[in-house]
């Protein structure tokens, strides 16, 4: 059926049935050519938008992969048909915009030269192929292409067949590698929560795993700020809607954090964001809501389960970072430090007004911040007063925190208290007055 499309677009049509060039075809064009304001769409050719190849294009990619060669040939075949009816259609002006003909043409003639191998070699390497198959494509789509591709990736990488879906995640890494900075946050943002539900659907560890480094190469090559949002935003519906501590198989956002904590190159810059939605986040406070119109309340819950994300992310970071996250942490200790003991004032008179959870939370992540850092003493006085909700005896546990700091780590102390100032204003500007009032950090 393809192979007739694409004669038809190359060649024209025949009315009287004639196959490829005649002369015909040629009288029927001139007459196209005369009437053509008279004629309905129907009669005209699509524009390549109307082929929606992103999305087509997606659908067949994984194939290229399978496991029957038969079917990875003619898959191959389907996209270079594809390609070479869209290269053969009209181009909005819209789309010609940062499309090199020339090199998809280029392109174009490297995937009709894997098929050719296909079909004289079927003992060639399934993933050397794959790879020359990917690289074209990455070529031949346009920016409107791309996006949507990226945007339908999840269905591709949720794939039954192994191989294909390992296929899938692959041309995902090398798409937004290659031409990542095309990417807008609109798009950045869809892609993201798009690779997070594959992340979600797929049945096997080492494919979600796959799937993560996926999310990490998107925030290496684009904004990883945007990636991270998406992420803690996700987390935060997770945590309103579920216990995920009892997720069958793991929780995937968990595992997201550990993917960044142990990043090369995210690892700072993930801790760094996380620290930073905390000291911008006011104090967590559920029984918010009455007298406050509908929107606000929802808003303010939104902000209290993004919050909590944050600190189960932090929580993440320091036990699951490996080497990479326990340097980043060791650069950071005095920001780190700060935003934990501000959020964990915050937290305590909360539990003050019965609200036990928020507490219970920061503890476990201060508690494993201390362990990441080796501060054994710190952790020993949080185990021993860190739930007491007595104020005086708050203030004492304060202070043999600040005491630990200044024996362990006397350099850092400046720089703390530079830095826990700098928060607390900032922390202050952004409370209701009725609970400022009534704020142990004061």
């Amino acid at each position: 059926m393809l192979l007739k499309f694409r004669r038809i677009c190359v060649s024209g049509f025949c009315a009287l049935g004639c196959q490829g060039s005649c002369t015909h075809s040629k009288q029927f064009h001139g007459a196209l050519n005369r009437n053509i304001s008279n004629l309905p769409t129907a009669f005209l050719s699509p524009s390549r938008d109307a082929l929606c190849l992103g999305e087509r294009i997606m659908v067949y990619l994984p194939r290229c992969a399978d496991t029957n060669p038969e079917v990875r040939k003619v898959s191959a075949q389907i996209l270079d048909l594809f390609f070479s009816i869209s290269l053969s259609l009209p181009r909005p002006v819209n789309t010609i915009v940062g499309l090199d003909i020339e090199l998809c043409y280029s392109a174009l003639s490297s995937l009709e030269d894997v098929i050719a191998i296909l079909k004289s070699d079927a003992s060639i390497d399934p993933s050397e192929v794959f790879n020359r198959v990917v690289s074209s494509v990455c070529t031949l789509f346009t920016k409107d292409e791309l996006v949507a591709a990226l945007h339908v990736c999840s269905g591709a990488i949720c794939d039954r067949i192994k191989q294909s879906a390992e296929g899938a995640i692959q041309a995902v890494i090398e798409f937004v590698t290659d031409r990542g900075k095309e990417l807008n946050e609109s798009d950045i943002s869809r892609t993201t929560q798009s690779l997070l539900s594959a992340a979600v659907h797929v049945t096997e560890k080492y494919l979600r795993q796959e799937t993560l480094s996926a999310i990490c190469s998107l925030a290496e090559n684009t904004s990883s700020i945007i990636v991270f949002n998406e992420v803690l935003a996700a987390a935060g519906r997770d945590i309103a809607t579920k216990d995920v501590s009892r997720l069958r198989g793991g929780w995937p956002i968990q595992e997201a954090f550990y993917a960044f904590s142990q990043h090369a190159v995210l690892s700072y810059s993930f801790l760094e964001h996380v620290t930073s939605v905390l000291n911008r986040t006011p104090t967590l406070r559920r029984e918010s809501g009455k007298g406050e119109n509908n929107s606000n309340y929802v808003e303010s819950h939104v902000k209290d389960d993004v919050c909590q994300a944050a600190v189960i992310a932090l929580t993440a970071f320091f036990r699951g970072g490996g080497k990479v996250g326990k340097k980043a942490v060791e650069q950071s200790y005095a920001s780190v430090l700060a935003t934990l003991v501000l959020h964990l004032g915050s937290s305590h008179g909360l539990a003050n007004s019965g609200q036990q959870e928020p507490l219970r939370v920061l503890l476990v992540a201060f508690t494993a911040f201390c362990e990441c850092v080796g501060d054994l003493e710190m952790g020993k006085i949080l185990a021993r007063d860190g739930e007491n909700n007595d104020d005086e005896k708050w203030i004492g546990v304060i202070g043999d925190l600040a005491g630990c700091i200044s024996i362990k780590r006397p350099k850092e102390v400046p720089i703390l208290v530079k830095l826990r100032l700098s928060a607390l204003l900032n922390y202050i500007g952004n409370m209701p007055k009725p609970t400022l009032a009534k704020s142990p950090m004061l």
